[in-house]
């Protein structure tokens, strides 16, 4: 008996492959057009360079488990799931996915204030260690800031989003203790040094277009609104609708 899983890398974040234990030779096809060096598979000891064309991984999965497909720079995910339960298959539907990596926020998203010209204020004495998730809703499309206190006093903003793993729909960061965490690729990021990431690699994105004084920082609503397609998928912190 054979499987074989086909994969697109160009919606690698989204698949989710469900296998059954000790399937001789499933074989995983990597359609490929432009090269993205190796694909990992660490629990079964897999590395395969990636070449233009049809790459093909085989390998028996022996253990029944959890288990993540990334690409070299572990910054793409995929998650295999290996069960010896025929039943599992027909619980599931068609759709159904387990992210990679799924934390939630310790605190709830709030909406985003507005001043009269309709750009976005952030009144910094509001602002703690503690992130706040900000939810501006543009044409019905949520884009999320951060804004948060550093140890030595100062008040962060950044956009919600990952530069590299959007346009992802877990490429949104959570507070992990003094970090911020991708949900897509889980690099992590030192609260403290936000504003010195680079303007463009896997990290939070930066706002263009900020004015600030000492009590508010207000960030340009034309820039927000620039980056509706960017959260058209987004998953995010949100406020919920009624």
């Amino acid at each position: 008996m054979s499987a074989y899983v086909e994969f697109d890398l160009r919606k690698f974040e989204d698949n989710l492959k469900e296998l059954k234990t000790k399937i001789p030779n499933v074989k995983f096809i990597f359609p490929v057009k432009c090269c993205n060096n190796e694909i990992v598979i660490k629990e079964f000891n897999i590395k395969k360079k990636l070449k233009v064309g049809d790459n093909i991984i085989e390998f028996t999965p022996d253990e029944a488990g959890d288990f993540s497909i990334t690409c070299w720079m572990n910054m793409i995910h995929n998650n295999l799931k290996v069960t010896s339960n025929k039943t599992y298959f027909n619980k599931r539907t068609k759709g159904d996915k387990i992210p990679v990596r799924l934390k939630t926020p310790a605190s709830r998203p709030v909406k985003a204030v507005t001043n009269n010209d309709g750009n976005i204020v952030i009144k910094k004495n509001k602002i703690t260690t503690k992130v706040t998730y900000i939810d501006y809703v543009y044409e019905g499309v949520h884009i999320g800031l951060i804004a948060v206190r550093t140890s030595d006093n100062r008040v962060i903003v950044v956009v919600n989003t990952c530069t590299s793993c959007n346009p992802s729909p877990r490429a949104y960061f959570i507070q992990v203790g003094d970090y911020l965490e991708c949900q897509n690729c889980g690099n992590k990021f030192k609260i403290d040094e936000l504003d010195k990431v680079s303007s463009d690699g896997c990290n939070p994105m930066q706002i263009e277009k900020v004015e600030e004084n000492d009590k508010e920082i207000i960030i340009s609503k034309e820039f927000l609104n620039s980056l509706k397609d960017k959260f058209s998928k987004w998953l995010g912190p949100k406020v919920e609708e009624n």
